[in-house]
């Protein structure tokens, strides 16, 4: 369960691109499904600057940077270091568009007790529109993370990585209906 609170503020620098602050403090609580000791919460309290909108003619998105510091009620040390979050999209052409994603956050561990771990996963995602009436649309893409454990708990875990692979194919039967096939493969 983690429960967040938000404040932010933005500029309006340019017709379509605003400069924005972001400062969050927030609680994460962990609760086992099997008879165990309670696990400390984490509490985290962090910002980021950023710009959001359109960049140029067919680059649009939100790129963020910041810092979080965290740590256990039972002041057991966690990491603290920089987040980031960038989300963008490229129109290539009318009917193909390219997304990239990265983002750099930290997360309390679920299979380990007082221990989080910061995780960098990279994402992209080719969509294209079939035909001329624009109903088939096409897509591919694929994710990789790397997910470093902090080992304040001496689980042994210190470090995983993960990649995926997607595709599918989605058919516009109405405005409000769509029929999609796909396949995603994972492996850790």
């Amino acid at each position: 369960n983690t429960l967040r609170a938000t404040a932010g503020f933005g500029y309006q620098a340019f017709a379509k691109t605003s400069f924005f602050g972001e400062l969050y403090y927030g609680q994460t609580a962990t609760a086992p499904n099997y008879e165990a000791p309670k696990n400390p919460h984490v509490a985290f309290i962090g910002g980021f600057v950023g710009a959001r909108g359109s960049f140029t003619e067919k680059l649009t998105g939100v790129v963020k940077a910041g810092y979080e510091d965290r740590e256990f009620s039972d002041h057991t040390p966690v990491p603290s270091s920089p987040v980031v979050d960038v989300s963008l999209g490229y129109r290539l052409s009318d009917k193909t568009a390219l997304a990239l994603t990265y983002a750099r956050l930290h997360e309390v561990s679920i299979q380990f007790a007082k221990e989080s771990y910061t995780a960098n996963s990279v994402t992209f995602q080719l969509n294209q529109a079939l035909g001329g009436t624009g109903r088939w649309r096409a897509a591919v893409g694929g994710r990789y993370g790397m997910f470093e454990y902090n080992n304040a708990a001496g689980s042994g875990a210190s470090q995983y990585d993960q990649y995926s692979a997607n595709f599918g194919l989605a058919y516009q039967v109405q405005l409000w209906l769509n029929v999609s096939l796909g396949y995603s493969f994972d492996s850790v």
